[in-house]
């Protein structure tokens, strides 16, 4: 049994520089090299790329022809023109979603009238799913109907990293305000409902990888939740642990 480790109380030292070594540099090259070129969408399409495109209509399909939408289609161009529509909807916020489409000059919002109908976008939103549910049945994870997506994109965010010497390891709050079994209350925080989320990040915030927290942990171990969150999100990245410096939620 390894030995258990010494806590000790220390006064930090805090610091917005980091050392740059040699691996950080040719990371930071090849990222720098890479993304130069790309434009805002060529970014998104870096994270949500053909494998997220194509587990979603896939899917999607599926699903509606499952509960009698029988005739409903879905291209990778279409669902990126709804991935818009979200994206847009997210900065742009009006009283009610059908908004958008409406004819009123203080309301209506062209750019989104004309790159999709709203029929089509609730249809699409209505159908929205990411794994055959015909595959799920009796898994007790919470998460198992978006399992397959965060999979996807914490693989891409990763590749897309710089990974640093210091590590963070914290919660954050997704907001959500529908029915979910992870769904969580946590008073005194600005967002009170929603998902709670472990992540690992650099100094910077970028996203190395999370873990949406779906309740205590039925397996038998000897850590208590942080040691377990820290080591669930690094063995989720392509990194050697003992050769960095994890801070972590108190």
């Amino acid at each position: 049994m390894p030995p258990l480790p010494l806590w000790r109380k220390t006064q930090p030292t805090y610091s917005s520089t980091y050392e740059i070594t040699d691996i950080i540099q040719k990371r930071q090259k090849y990222v720098v090299e890479s993304l130069a070129d790309c434009n805002a969408v060529m970014l998104f399409e870096k994270i949500f790329d053909h494998d997220v495109m194509d587990l979603i209509p896939t899917n999607r399909v599926l699903y509606a022809n499952q509960n009698n939408r029988h005739g409903f289609e879905l291209d990778s161009a279409c669902l990126k023109k709804f991935f818009g529509v979200l994206i847009l909807t997210g900065y742009h916020e009006l009283p009610s979603e059908r908004d958008y489409w409406s004819l009123d000059e203080d309301l209506g919002v062209p750019l989104i009238a004309n790159c999709m109908s709203r029929n089509r976008f609730l249809e699409i939103k209505r159908n929205l799913h990411f794994v055959d549910n015909g595959l799920i049945d009796g898994s007790k994870d919470k998460m198992i109907k978006l399992r397959s997506l965060c999979d996807l994109i914490q693989r891409n965010s990763s590749q897309w990293g710089v990974f640093h010497e210091s590590l963070s390891v914290d919660e954050s709050m997704i907001k959500y305000i529908g029915r979910h079994p992870s769904k969580q209350f946590i008073q005194g925080k600005p967002v009170r409902f929603g998902y709670r989320n472990w992540a690992a990040t650099n100094s910077d915030g970028y996203c190395y990888a999370f873990d949406v927290y779906c309740g205590k942990s039925t397996e038998p171990s000897n850590d208590n939740l942080g040691a377990r969150v820290v080591k669930s999100l690094l063995a989720k990245m392509p990194v050697v642990p003992k050769e960095h410096i994890v801070y972590r939620f108190r």
